[in-house]
């Protein structure tokens, strides 16, 4: 499978244009979105320490991640920074403006979504794992090998479930724990499959990486309900 090289169709430089500049709109909006309220959380008083270090963090993250000439969207770090954004940064500034104090929960409960999140975006990689072979050898994928990608992402999804299972351990109440493992069957089937594709079965890329999203989706939704409810 991983031998087919596959053309990537190419854009005219008048769609290119045009989808540069609906980017740069994009952009511009959500930058005067994000000052804007930032502007509103100073005026109010509920911009601590805590939460503008994490939002510093953020605006410097964002602009390495797709500015030159940083620009590690196209190098093999781009889903390990996407997955601190979105599972560690974005959590702990949530609570911040919710309960203006950092809670011992807020990291048990990340670092396993971190996990999950990490082998979502490696799965996400390997219908274009091909491809990228001829025009994004950088990614991580391609950097690592796919067998090496298929045995990190299995670790990952076994390390998110240990690590939720742990926090439990470490002071995680019970009633916010047993329902992240709801998600536990689709895992281990995700698990399961991949082995079968490191055997040499033929891959379903797409129910892969439908699967990826919901094991993520779903057990980020439970854990939330969970806390909302307790």
């Amino acid at each position: 499978y991983f031998q087919e090289i596959a053309e990537k169709p190419k854009r005219s430089k008048n769609d290119e244009g045009k989808l540069l500049d609906i980017r740069l709109w994009i952009a511009g909006f959500m930058l005067t979105t994000t000052t804007v309220f930032t502007m509103i959380l100073l005026q109010s008083g509920n911009l601590n320490v805590v939460s503008f270090i994490v939002m510093i963090t953020l605006l410097i993250l964002g602009l390495i991640y797709a500015v030159p000439p940083f620009l590690i969207a196209s190098t093999g770090y781009s889903e390990f920074v996407m997955t601190v954004m979105i599972t560690i940064l974005y959590p702990i500034i949530g609570y911040q403006f919710q309960s203006n104090e950092l809670s011992r929960l807020v990291p048990m409960v990340a670092f396993p979504l971190f996990a999950l999140h990490l082998a979502m975006m490696i799965i996400r990689r390997f219908s274009s794992y091909a491809q990228d072979l001829k025009i994004n050898p950088k990614s991580l994928l391609v950097r690592m090998g796919w067998r090496n990608g298929l045995q990190l992402h299995n670790f990952l999804i076994l390390g998110g479930y240990l690590l939720l299972g742990l926090g439990n351990v470490m002071g995680l109440p019970l009633s916010v724990t047993w329902p992240g493992f709801i998600s536990l069957p689709l895992g281990i089937f995700q698990i399961w499959y991949l082995i079968r594709i490191g055997e040499g079965a033929a891959p379903n890329w797409r129910l892969l990486t439908l699967n990826s999203f919901a094991i993520f989706a779903l057990t980020t939704y439970i854990l939330t309900f969970s806390f909302w409810t307790n």
